[in-house]
């Protein structure tokens, strides 16, 4: 009994220790160890507790994708577990990303309770889907390994999607997709809540091989240039289109 509580009063001091000498380094000192893939400008406050003024991240076309303003708390206990756990928060207009992620020295990344809301205009940088409406995450947890997804638990939900056309923009409707990590893989089944376009099916995502199936459906499909453009990606139905993809990311 007398090891066990000194054991924890030295893992104690241990960890006051490494949150007191963090405190004191300054935020930018994190710079020289950040992906290259990830842009902090403006960075201040410490390496546990800092902001930086402008973040990003680049994506795999070059173009930035920007978070805004960005915010962190490092949790000292996760040092001790060599798992670093933040906190973090960014905002840039209405975007909103917020949660906690955890590295650790093999590689895993893990997030919990992400919220993200941006609107899904962003897809155009690297798709030519020209989507627009509210996109809402609801990540309760992610793990990560060499890019490849190892277990996810969430629900994205997409608010007043349209279609945006020269002509204008074609209501589509509001859609939830339901993420869960099965023995097959990371599966999207995906369900209308409303809107003139029916959208059913799902999507499967197995290491890196991905496969989908989706039915649109509805009174939207109505319009010639809604019908044209999606010939570029799905087969013609008799009473509407099919989605059906695969492939290797």
């Amino acid at each position: 009994m007398m090891f066990l509580t000194r054991r924890r009063l030295a893992l104690l001091l241990l960890a006051l220790t490494m949150a007191f000498l963090i405190s004191g380094v300054p935020a930018r000192m994190i710079l020289p160890v950040v992906p290259d893939s990830v842009v902090l400008e403006g960075v201040s406050g410490s390496v546990w507790r800092g902001q930086a003024a402008r973040s990003g991240i680049v994506m795999a076309n070059g173009k930035l994708f920007s978070l805004g303003r960005v915010s962190w708390r490092l949790e000292p206990w996760s040092l001790l577990l060599l798992t670093p756990r933040v906190n973090f928060e960014s905002q840039w207009g209405a975007q909103r990303f917020s949660g906690t992620a955890a590295a650790s020295v093999s590689g895993l990344l893990r997030l919990e309770d992400v919220v993200a809301r941006l609107d899904i205009g962003f897809t155009r940088q690297v798709l030519p889907l020209y989507v627009g409406g509210k996109l809402e995450a609801d990540i309760r947890s992610l793990a990560m390994k060499d890019n490849v997804i190892l277990s996810l638990d969430g629900r994205v939900v997409l608010q007043d999607g349209v279609w945006a056309a020269r002509a204008g923009d074609v209501a589509l409707g509001t859609y939830v997709a339901d993420l869960r990590t099965t023995d097959e893989g990371t599966r999207a089944d995906v369900q209308t809540l409303s809107g003139p376009l029916t959208v059913t099916g799902s999507a499967m995502l197995a290491g890196q091989d991905y496969s989908v199936d989706l039915a649109l459906r509805g009174s939207a499909l109505d319009n010639a240039g809604l019908r044209q453009s999606l010939q570029l990606l799905a087969m013609p139905s008799a009473d509407g289109f099919d989605v059906i993809l695969n492939g290797s990311l």
